[in-house]
Formats: C-alpha cells, sequence, structure tokens
C-alpha cells in the first residue's frame, strides 16, 4: 500500500505541481458562472468539473478550495510476459490536476498492489486499508505547504470522488453478482436473465428463445418500451 496523503504533500511542496493543484477550483468557478448565465447549461462538457452533482456541491460549499478530488481505479496485470501469475493494482487519479495531466504515468498514483496467481477473494479486505488511510485524512486533515501560494493549509481534506474499473471488476468493488448473473445489470435492473440447462452463466435476453423451458428464467418476452419497468 502507498498512503495518497504523503503523496498529495509532495505536490504542494512543488511551486509548479501547487500552481497545478488549483486548476479544479478555477474550473469549478468557471463552469458556475457560466451555467447562471446561460439556462444552467454549460457549452463544453470534457472534464469532472462540468457534472452536475460536483457543481452542486461545490455552489453549496460542501466540496471547498482546500479538498482533494479522489479516483480509485482497479484492474489486474500481467506482470510477465509469458506468465500466467497475474496481480491485482489500484491506482490513484488526482482530479485537482488538470485533464492533461492527472492520466498521464507520472501522475497515476500508486495505491496497492495485491500479488496473484488468484484474483483477491474479498477485495474490501484489500481496499480497506487505503479507504482506512483516506477516511483518517477526512477525520483529521491533512496539513500542507502550499510553495503556490506560500502559506500552509492546516485540514486539506480528501475526498473519493468515484471508483472505476472493468465490467468484471466493477462487480468485485461493488459486490454485485457480475454480467454473468440472473441480474447483472450494474443498474440494479431487475430485468431477469436466461441460461440454458447445466449451464451457470447468465445472458442478458430480451426475447425468450424457442422452445425454452428452463425454470426460474421462463419470463415473457421485454419489449424496449418497458424497460422503464424494471
Amino acid at each position: 500500500m502507498v498512503p495518497i496523503g504523503p503523496v498529495i504533500q509532495s505536490f504542494y511542496a512543488s511551486r509548479d505541481m501547487a500552481k497545478h493543484m488549483h486548476y479544479l477550483e478555477t474550473r469549478l468557478d468557471r463552469n458556475l458562472n457560466y451555467i447562471r448565465c446561460h439556462n444552467n447549461q454549460l457549452d463544453i462538457y470534457d472534464d469532472i468539473a462540468c457534472g452536475q452533482e460536483l457543481l452542486d456541491v461545490w455552489s453549496s460549499g460542501a466540496f471547498c478550495k482546500s479538498d482533494i478530488a479522489l479516483q480509485i481505479s482497479t484492474d489486474s496485470a500481467q506482470l510477465c510476459a509469458d506468465c500466467a501469475s497475474e496481480a491485482w493494482v489500484f491506482v490513484w487519479v488526482i482530479h485537482n490536476l488538470p485533464p492533461n495531466l492527472h492520466y498521464k504515468k507520472h501522475f497515476v498514483i500508486p495505491g496497492a498492489i495485491v500479488p496473484g496467481p488468484n484474483k483477491p477473494m474479498d477485495i474490501d479486505s484489500f481496499l480497506f486499508p487505503s479507504l482506512f488511510h483516506v477516511a483518517a485524512l477526512q477525520n483529521e486533515g491533512l496539513r500542507i505547504y502550499n510553495a503556490h501560494l506560500d502559506t500552509y493549509v492546516s485540514h486539506l481534506v480528501s475526498v473519493v470522488m468515484f471508483a472505476t474499473a472493468d465490467s468484471v471488476r466493477c462487480a468485485s468493488m461493488s459486490g454485485m453478482v457480475g454480467h454473468s448473473g440472473k441480474f447483472g445489470c450494474q443498474l440494479y435492473c431487475d430485468m431477469p436473465s436466461h441460461h440454458r440447462t447445466g449451464d451457470g452463466h447468465y445472458y442478458p435476453a430480451m426475447k425468450k428463445p424457442e422452445d425454452y423451458n428452463v425454470s426460474g428464467c421462463t419470463h415473457t418476452d421485454i419489449q424496449t418500451y418497458e424497460l422503464d419497468e424494471y
């Protein structure tokens, strides 16, 4: 595990990086002023600062200038060529940085590495140390020296804005059954899927197959206009 707190402190300790760390607050202010004059709409949607939920909490003061917007992401990685052994890697992305920087390799921060060869059975146990560290920063605050403003901030708060992964890892992170389950929609959709006799994988088919009589999967055809009911 690599704690994100000291990394944030080191970013602010650099004059150039500290200046970049003010991007998000500047963009949020600009977007908020723009939508107030343009019927609550933006002309360009190209970054997290354009999201309505973030604009709302910025406007209300729930998200402040001294807060850090974090994204946690995970995926498996094959560390060696021609080797079946894998590891799971967690990374942090700091969205206070501008878009042309925060996804660059130098600024994507390793959060934790889970060794293989098997995938984690309980991913929460591996996520817990990183999230506990962020919770401690939220509770106690993080003291930083802002080299750009030449001042100290005594209580900087880190906020996990969202978590990202591919469909398989998303199911592990959210605790859901996954896309091959009977109710595999990650939007908590109640539309049931079908499966073949003896096959444990379900398939999200809206039409009932011909000559199909598998127990628990015999729901009638679902029309597109009926999806709102699920």
